[in-house]
C-alpha cells in the first residue's frame, strides 16, 4: 500500500511538470518572439516619426530663413540707404552721423532699415569695410540698426567661416552659421546676449553693379530664441537631444541643457541632472527624472567616429541622391536618412535620426534614449511575467489538492486503476464477493471501453477541429492584414501626394480633411510653362475608390503638365477626361469628378475650365465679396468634353482673397439641417484682414463648430493676393 501511494504521489508531480511546460514554455517563446519584433517595430515607427519632425523643423527654418532673406533685401533696396551705400567717403563727422541716421531711420525717416530690423529676432548691423569712420576712427564702418552699440570688429568677421563662404561663392544669396568655429565642448563669449552659448549668425550680402568684392553686408546677430522658437509645440522632441549645426558643423543650437525649459537643474562637470529635494520626480510634458537621466547631454559624441561620418554624409549633392531613394525598399548603408542608425554612448544606447535644411544648409541631429523606447514592452513583459508567476502558483496548489482526492479513492482498486493508467482498457476484472465489488467492477470494464473508445475518437476529433480553426485563422489574419496594409498603404500614398502650399506672390493655405481612411478631395498648386496654376476637385463618394481616382487623376495631370509646358487648361481637361474614362471602365465603377482648375494667364488674373463649386473672391477695395460661378461640365460623364468646355476668369488685386472649396464645406448641416454656405462669403468678409492661415484656421473651426457630424470629404484653399 505504501508503494502504491508512492507511486501516486510522484505522479501527482509528473503531472504537473508536464502542465507546467506544455503551457508555459510556447507561452514564453511567444512573449519572446513578439517582444522582439515589437521592439523592432517601435524603433522603426520611432525613426520614421522623428524624422518627421525634423523635416517638420526644416520647413519651419526654410519659412523663417526666406522671411529673413527678404527683410534684408528690402532694407537693402530702400532708395535712401542705397543711395548713402553707393556714395562717396564720409568728409567729416557730422555727415557720418547724418548718414548713419538716414540709414537706421527713426520717427522723422520713415523709410530707414530699422522698421524691417524690428521684426528680426536678433540684433542688426550693416558693415561697410570699404569706408573709413571718421567717428570711430577705423578702416570700416558698422551701422547699428538694432541692438547694442557693440558690435563684433570687422576681423572677427572676416576670420569667420560664414564670411569666407560668402566671399567664396558669388551665388549665396545668405548664409547662416555661427560666427566662430566652436567645437563641441567649446563655447565663445557673445556678442549682446548675455548668458547665450553659441553665437548665430546670419550675413547678407549688398553690392551694386561693378563690385566685385564683399564690402558691404548685413549682419544679423540671432538670439539665443531663434531656433527653439522652430521647433516650438514639438514637445516630443524633449525626450531626446537635438542639435543644430551649421554647413561646418559648428553647434548652432540644442534643446539639452536648457536653463529656461528644463525642469531639473544640470550639473555641468558631471553632465548629469540633479534632482533637488523639492523636486517632483514627474516633470512636464509626461517627463519623469529617469527620461532626464537618459539624456544624452555631452556635446562629444558629435566628434565620434560614427556621428561624424554620418554629419560628413550631409551634404546638398549627398542629401539630394538620398531623398531620391528614400522610399526604396532596397537597404542602402550610405542612406543616413532612411536607415536607422544606433550608438552608444556612456554605457546607454540611442538611436540617431538626422535632418537636412536645403536653404540654410544646417545639419540636424537628434539623439533618442533607445531605453525611452522600449520602456513600455518592458512594463508589459514585467505584468505579464507577474500574472504568469501568479497562474503557475495556483495552478500548482489546484493540481496538489485536485491530484490528491482523486487519487485517495483510486488507491482501493490499485490493479485496476494501474491498468488503466498504463493504457491497458482491455481489462478482465474478477468476481468479487459482494455485489457492490461486483457492480463496480462491471463500471470499470465499461469505463475502460469507453475511454478506449472516446480516446481515439476524440482525438481524431481535435485534431480535425483544431487543423480546421487554424486554417481559419491564417486566412483570416491574413485577409485581415491586407485589408489594413492596404488602407494604411492608400492614406500615406494619398497624404504624399498633396502639395506643399506654396504659390509665388500670393499668400496661400491649404487644408483638407477626409470623412474616412482615405479621401476623395484633392488639390494642387502647379506651375508649368512658367504659370502658376491652381486645381481643386471632388470625386464623388469618399473611401478608398474614390481615394484612389484622386490619386490617378493628379498622376495623369502631373504626366501632362510635365510632357508640354504650353498645354492650355481647356486642352487638359480634355485630355484628363478622356484618360479617367479609360481607366474607371478599366475598374468597372460609376463615378462622376468634379473640378476647378485656373492658370494665372497674368498677374492677378486666373483663367478657368470645369465645373466646381462657385469661388467666392473678397474685394480689398469695396470690402465685399463676390460669388463668381463656375460654368461647364462634369468629369467622366461624357466621353468628349471639348464641346461643353466654358472658361470663366477670376481677378484679384492687392489684399484681394480667392476662397475654393468642396461641397463637404458648404453641404455641412447642423442640427437644424441648416448648411453652411449661408455663413460663408460673411466669414471670408469678417476675417479678410488676418493672414491666410488664420483665415482658413478660424473658418475651419467655425465649420467644426457649426456641424453636427461630418459626413464628407471637406477641402478649402485659402489664396491672398
Amino acid at each position: 500500500m505504501v508503494h502504491r501511494r508512492s507511486i501516486f504521489f510522484q505522479l501527482r508531480w509528473q503531472l504537473l511538470i508536464v502542465f507546467i511546460i506544455i503551457i508555459f514554455v510556447p507561452l514564453s517563446i511567444v512573449v519572446t518572439f513578439n517582444t522582439i519584433r515589437t521592439f523592432s517595430h517601435l524603433a522603426k515607427q520611432s525613426q520614421m516619426f522623428y524624422s518627421t519632425l525634423l523635416s517638420q523643423t526644416g520647413s519651419n527654418l526654410d519659412f523663417i530663413y526666406d522671411q529673413y532673406a527678404r527683410a534684408c533685401s528690402v532694407m537693402t533696396d530702400l532708395p535712401d540707404v542705397a543711395a548713402i551705400l553707393n556714395g562717396p567717403e564720409y568728409k567729416t563727422q557730422e555727415e557720418e552721423r547724418l548718414a548713419s541716421k538716414y540709414i537706421i531711420g527713426d520717427a522723422a525717416t520713415k523709410n530707414g532699415m530699422h522698421v524691417q530690423a524690428a521684426g528680426l529676432d536678433g540684433y542688426v548691423y550693416l558693415y561697410e569695410l570699404d569706408r573709413h569712420s571718421l567717428l570711430n576712427n577705423t578702416d570700416y564702418k558698422v551701422h547699428v540698426i538694432s541692438g547694442t552699440s557693440t558690435a563684433p570688429g570687422a576681423e572677427e568677421v572676416k576670420k569667420s567661416n560664414i564670411f569666407k563662404a560668402v566671399c567664396s561663392d558669388s551665388k549665396i544669396k545668405m548664409v547662416l552659421g555661427n560666427l566662430y568655429d566652436v567645437k563641441p565642448g567649446e563655447t565663445q563669449t557673445s556678442r549682446g546676449f548675455d548668458n547665450q552659448e553659441y553665437n548665430p549668425t546670419i550675413i547678407y550680402p549688398y553690392s551694386h553693379e561693378g563690385e566685385e568684392n564683399l564690402n558691404k553686408f548685413v549682419m544679423i546677430s540671432l538670439s539665443s530664441n531663434f531656433f527653439p522658437a522652430i521647433y516650438e509645440g514639438m514637445t516630443s522632441l524633449n525626450f531626446g537631444t537635438l542639435y543644430i549645426l551649421d554647413r561646418f558643423d559648428n553647434i548652432l543650437s540644442k534643446n539639452h541643457p536648457d536653463s529656461n525649459n528644463d525642469y531639473y537643474d544640470y550639473n555641468p562637470t558631471t553632465r548629469k541632472y540633479v534632482m533637488e529635494k523639492d523636486d517632483s520626480p514627474e516633470a512636464m510634458y509626461g517627463m519623469t527624472f529617469r527620461d532626464y537621466d537618459n539624456l544624452l547631454t555631452d556635446e562629444h559624441v558629435l566628434s565620434t567616429p560614427m556621428v561624424k561620418r554620418i554629419l560628413d554624409k550631409l551634404t546638398p549633392e549627398n542629401v539630394e541622391q538620398m531623398r531620391d531613394t528614400l522610399y526604396d525598399k532596397k537597404f542602402d548603408p550610405e542612406n543616413v536618412l532612411k536607415n536607422i542608425n544606433y550608438i552608444t554612448h556612456n554605457n546607454k544606447q540611442y538611436m540617431v535620426v538626422v535632418g537636412y535644411d536645403d536653404a540654410a544648409q544646417c545639419k540636424f541631429v537628434y539623439f533618442h534614449p533607445m531605453r525611452q523606447i522600449y520602456q513600455p514592452i518592458f512594463n508589459i513583459v514585467r505584468v505579464i511575467l507577474i500574472i504568469a508567476l501568479c497562474v503557475f502558483i495556483f495552478v500548482a496548489f489546484i493540481s496538489m489538492i485536485l491530484s490528491k482526492t482523486f487519487t485517495e479513492p483510486i488507491s482501493n482498486l490499485s490493479d485496476a486503476a494501474v491498468k488503466i493508467a498504463d493504457g491497458n482498457y482491455n481489462i478482465a476484472l474478477n468476481d468479487r464477493s459482494s455485489d457492490e465489488i461486483m457492480i463496480l467492477q462491471d463500471s470499470f470494464s465499461q469505463m475502460a471501453v469507453k475511454i478506449k473508445n472516446y480516446t481515439e475518437n476524440l482525438e481524431k476529433m481535435v485534431s480535425d477541429r483544431t487543423a480546421e480553426l487554424k486554417t481559419a485563422h491564417d486566412q483570416l489574419a491574413k485577409a485581415h492584414k491586407a485589408l489594413w496594409g492596404e488602407m494604411e498603404l492608400a492614406k500615406k500614398l494619398q497624404i504624399s501626394l498633396l502639395p506643399k502650399t506654396s504659390l509665388p506672390n500670393y499668400d496661400v493655405a491649404a487644408r483638407m480633411t477626409t470623412a474616412d481612411e482615405v479621401g476623395g478631395d484633392f488639390y494642387d498648386f502647379l506651375n508649368y510653362g512658367g504659370k502658376n496654376a491652381v486645381m481643386i476637385g471632388d470625386v464623388s463618394g469618399h473611401g478608398v475608390t474614390p481615394g484612389l481616382i484622386t490619386m490617378i487623376a493628379q498622376a495623369i495631370i502631373s504626366s501632362l503638365t510635365t510632357q508640354n509646358g504650353d498645354i492650355k487648361p481647356s486642352q487638359l481637361f480634355t485630355y484628363l477626361n478622356q484618360i479617367l474614362m479609360k481607366s474607371i471602365r478599366n475598374l468597372g465603377i460609376n463615378i462622376f469628378v468634379t473640378i476647378s482648375l485656373l492658370q494665372e494667364v497674368e498677374d492677378g488674373i486666373f483663367r478657368g475650365v470645369g465645373k466646381h463649386n462657385d469661388i467666392l473672391v473678397y474685394r480689398a477695395k469695396t470690402d465685399t465679396v463676390d460669388v463668381i460661378p463656375t460654368e461647364g461640365v462634369w468629369l467622366c460623364m461624357v466621353d468628349d468634353v471639348a464641346d461643353f468646355i466654358k472658361e470663366y476668369e477670376v481677378s484679384l488685386e492687392k489684399g484681394d482673397i480667392m476662397m475654393l472649396y468642396t461641397d463637404g464645406l458648404s453641404e455641412g448641416a447642423n442640427a437644424n439641417n441648416e448648411c453652411f454656405d449661408t455663413k460663408l462669403c460673411d466669414l471670408l468678409k469678417k476675417y479678410a484682414d488676418q493672414p491666410a492661415e488664420n483665415i482658413l484656421n478660424n473658418i475651419m473651426n467655425d465649420y467644426v463648430e457649426f456641424i453636427e457630424t461630418q459626413d464628407d470629404d471637406v477641402t478649402l484653399l485659402i489664396i491672398k493676393k
